[in-house]
């Protein structure tokens, strides 16, 4: 009879323990015309006590050997056996590291011919088919995985990001330069436009042509699932292949996306406050979100990662070093990130949660 009562309860504290878990996130799910929409404090549920990033490798090298020697403007991405491309827009080169940072070839230089570059804007990795696309201008230059240039492909305007579908489509995000915004446009694998992906998302301050900026990367393609972290408010949305909106998560924190300067009322100068995004799938199931807050009084941009459970909850906030910026996610769950001080380098990570999140 007495361990029949300790078993009850243990269950009791239990069942309360769940119920107090559950009922500390403080926001809301609702669903409206059929997309849901999951409405978060500013407050995460858990403290930054509950993530830990652990260094597993650094590219990168201050001095020495010149495919470990960066300028900067950085981009990092991974293909399916974990193989590491880095592309340097300002030394004009990618290179290709096996998954634990030695060198396996680097092609590129400054140019307009085969093989050369005017500029990387973006560039990604076509597992099917094994070769990288990397945006140069307007258009993108083809390599196979050995390193060798196989094509290009003419798109006839100016793209600051692509991605890649399952099936071999792209995902290109367009310079707009009459406005400021977003517009998602798909193309086959030989540069013939298809169609849009999303409306148009327009922002920047009014009395402007240009606005500000473009967000790098804005949309991001995750198997059967696309992702856009607004830049200038706090919502991430979540598309299906076809572009169907099926579910917007927000947050409760309003984001001051420019700093106007004007003279005699006319705008002179716009310079970036906050940005949202972008957003990152980790483990096919957790949300991270990149934050830049820039302090008004250290004037200081403070980056942080914000991560949400399958569900949408915010979880927690993870402030990141000064310089370090999350770039890439691979397969296995790493992340990688572009630091630019003391020199340029790629930083791969482990991210570990000390306590399953519910």
């Amino acid at each position: 009879m007495k361990r029949t009562c300790i078993i009850a309860y243990l269950l009791l504290l239990t069942l309360i323990g769940c119920n107090q878990q559950k009922s500390a996130w403080k926001g809301s799910t609702e669903n409206v015309d059929g997309v849901t929409i999951v409405k978060n404090p500013k407050k995460p549920i858990y403290g930054p006590e509950k993530i830990q990033l652990q260094e597993i490798l650094t590219i990168g090298k201050e001095e020495g050997d010149e495919n470990t020697m960066f300028w900067g403007s950085l981009l990092v991405r991974t293909d399916d056996e974990l193989n590491i491309y880095i592309s340097d827009s300002m030394a004009k080169r990618l290179s290709k590291f096996d998954s634990k940072g030695n060198n396996i070839w680097s092609t590129g230089r400054k140019g307009q011919g085969p093989g050369e570059f005017e500029v990387i804007w973006d560039f990604t990795i076509d597992n099917n088919k094994q070769e990288i696309l990397i945006i140069d201008n307007n258009q993108i230059d083809v390599f196979s995985f050995d390193g060798h240039y196989l094509r290009s492909i003419n798109l006839n305007r100016w793209i600051w990001n692509v991605d890649i579908f399952k099936n071999g489509d792209l995902l290109i995000l367009p310079l707009i330069p009459d406005r400021t915004g977003v517009l998602p446009l798909i193309y086959n694998s030989s540069g013939q436009y298809l169609k849009e992906f999303a409306p148009l998302y327009s922002y920047g301050p009014s009395g402007s042509s240009t606005g500000g900026y473009s967000p790098a990367r804005a949309f991001q393609v995750f198997d059967d699932k696309i992702y856009f972290s607004l830049p200038d408010k706090y919502e991430i949305r979540e598309y299906d292949l076809t572009g169907k909106l099926l579910r917007i998560i927000k947050k409760n924190q309003d984001l001051m996306p420019f700093n106007i300067k004007k003279q005699n009322g006319v705008i002179s100068s716009i310079s970036i406050r906050d940005r949202s995004g972008p957003c990152f799938l980790w483990r096919d199931q957790y949300l991270i979100n990149m934050i830049m807050i820039l302090s008004v009084e250290t004037k200081i941009r403070d980056w942080s990662l914000d991560i949400f459970d399958p569900s949408g909850r915010y979880l927690c906030s993870y402030l990141l070093p000064e310089s370090m910026k999350l770039d890439h996610i691979d397969k296995a769950g790493h992340l990688y990130f572009v630091q630019r001080l003391p020199f340029p380098k790629i930083v791969k990570y482990q991210l570990e949660i000390n306590e399953f999140f519910p």
